[in-house]
């Protein structure tokens, strides 16, 4: 197994006198609106209030509607990243865009196309290895389908980058993470950290969710909580540091 909490930025040049890092991560969950997004944006906002340069994408957006776009996906990154949420800054950070709710290949389907998993990855592996800290995030959870022949989990091996795994505290979340958990050990999927994110509506103690998930989890890695911000219009901007779980020397 991997020890992911082994796994450090490569040092960059130095930028306004903050030595930069290079590293890439890949943001899945243990399922569709588990607050993916909204990790990855704390920690580009994060990263960049500590002066390092970074990048996130959303390749693949499912349930995206142009009249509203300023509430999608995309857009939060774009805030998150000090960005403008213009048309070619949603089409550069998430050129597959799908109006149907549903798996990237159904949604495709929908709109009388097919998604090319290979295209998908390529595209990615485009934007590894730049300069800074990038995110790429997923769609859905681990074994949603991205293409009728390819699901999530063979995207994250194509990439072969740390994976950061967000879980929710709802009941039945503990066998959901650990059953996504070992099928990324069991795929030898560089697993990095499980961040738990608190919905504020489950009756299930966060320490016990916790306890459970840490003595079960296959690969040992850091485990973190984040708080529900209720009545926050950007919850990125106000998460606890994150930073942590990237492992790198920051």
């Amino acid at each position: 197994m991997h020890d992911a909490r082994r796994i450090t930025g490569k040092l960059g040049s130095l930028l306004y006198g903050v030595l930069q890092l290079v590293a890439d991560f890949f943001v899945t969950g243990v399922g569709t609106d588990i607050g993916k997004t909204v990790i990855g944006a704390a920690l580009c906002h994060q990263l960049r209030a500590q002066g390092q340069s970074v990048r996130a994408y959303k390749p693949v957006i499912s349930g995206f509607d142009e009249q509203t776009r300023e509430h999608s996906d995309a857009a939060i990154y774009l805030q998150a990243l000090g960005q403008e949420i213009s048309d070619e800054a949603v089409s550069d950070m998430s050129p597959w865009r799908y109006a149907a709710p549903l798996a990237p290949n159904m949604a495709a389907a929908a709109q009388g196309q097919v998604l090319d998993a290979d295209r998908v990855i390529q595209w990615c592996n485009d934007r590894r290895n730049q300069q800074g800290i990038s995110f790429f995030e997923g769609a859905g959870g681990v074994m949603a389908p991205l293409s009728d022949d390819t699901t999530m989990l063979d995207w994250m091996k194509a990439m072969d980058v740390p994976v950061l795994c967000v879980t929710g505290d709802y009941l039945g979340a503990i066998s959901h993470t650990l059953t996504a958990l070992e099928i990324l050990a069991l795929h030898n999927v560089r697993l990095q950290a499980v961040i738990v994110n608190q919905s504020g509506q489950s009756h299930v103690p966060i320490h016990d969710t916790l306890r459970a998930i840490a003595r079960h989890m296959p690969q040992k890695v850091p485990l973190s909580v984040t708080p529900y911000l209720d009545n926050h219009e950007k919850p990125w901007q106000s998460m606890p540091d994150l930073t942590h779980v990237l492992g790198t020397d920051l």
